[in-house]
């Protein structure tokens, strides 16, 4: 026989994950709510334990995702008789339920609503991009690629966030429509208590349009795509044309090297 206190300790334990499920489940319904089809024969269940009842018969992932169609194939039977499939996805990073949610709306033809902030841009539509790519839904890449766009020529705080992303998926338009939208702001983020070279290799510089590439972090620099960064640079200058002022050269290859020693200086840390 259990103590008493075992026995309480059990039941808190229970109860609590009793809570859980039921939090769980009312958080689950608010993006798996439209993927409950009565006639459904796949149950698609996300990293996380959502589970959506979607169509397999339709012929529709097959047509969208050969990767899809294999998993399809290759699926557990719930029924041998009914011919339901059940499909567990595991990657938590690219495969959980808020992620699936938006690719089904793009499968089953349901308007993407624009991102509200740039972390809802970051944590689901960046993560699904690569989640498309990873099934080769060349469809849905298609449809996210011209809802960036769309988005991009109105946005007012996501404009280099855009930009960065058409540079990632190779998407002239996107980059065209980003660098287009006069509504680009500036970055606010402080710099005050760092050396202003510090924060040119390190940090965004404050104040500065965010569609200046020079104003931009050092990592993301390295994950646009090097044509992109060179046509900035020579459009920039084709803009510019006379009224630019007269360049210093000698002051730049001073301020270069100032900054590639801190660059140098950063990486020998991290190593250490």
């Amino acid at each position: 026989m259990f103590s008493p206190k075992v026995l309480y300790l059990l039941h808190t334990k229970k109860t609590m994950s009793a809570i859980q499920e039921v939090e769980k489940q009312l958080v689950i319904n608010e993006y798996h709510k439209l993927f409950q089809f009565n006639d459904s024969d796949l149950t698609l269940i996300s990293s996380d334990g959502v589970q959506f009842k979607i169509h397999k018969y339709l012929g529709l992932f097959p047509i969208v995702s050969p990767v899809f169609q294999g998993m399809f194939e290759a699926g557990d039977q719930d029924n041998t008789s009914t011919g339901k499939g059940r499909i567990q996805l595991t990657d938590d990073t690219l495969e959980n339920g808020k992620i699936i949610s938006v690719l089904l709306r793009i499968i089953y033809g349901i308007k993407l609503d624009p991102p509200s902030d740039w972390l809802e841009l970051h944590n689901k539509y960046e993560p699904l991009v690569k989640l498309v790519d990873k099934y080769d839904i060349i469809i849905a890449r298609e449809h996210l690629c011209t809802c960036f766009t769309l988005w991009a020529m109105t946005s007012e705080y996501l404009t280099h966030r855009y930009l960065l992303l058409g540079s990632q998926l190779n998407r002239h338009e996107l980059v065209i429509a980003a660098l287009k939208n006069n509504t680009a702001s500036t970055w606010q983020a402080s710099t005050d208590n760092l050396r202003r070279r510090e924060a040119l290799v390190k940090y965004h510089i404050k104040g500065e349009n965010t569609l200046n590439l020079a104003s931009w972090s050092l990592k993301h620099i390295r994950s646009m795509s090097t044509d992109h960064i060179f046509l900035w640079l020579r459009a920039r200058e084709n803009v510019l044309g006379s009224a630019k002022p007269r360049i210093d050269y000698k002051a730049i290859g001073t301020e270069f090297e100032k900054l590639l020693n801190d660059l140098n200086s950063e990486t020998d840390k991290t190593t250490d």
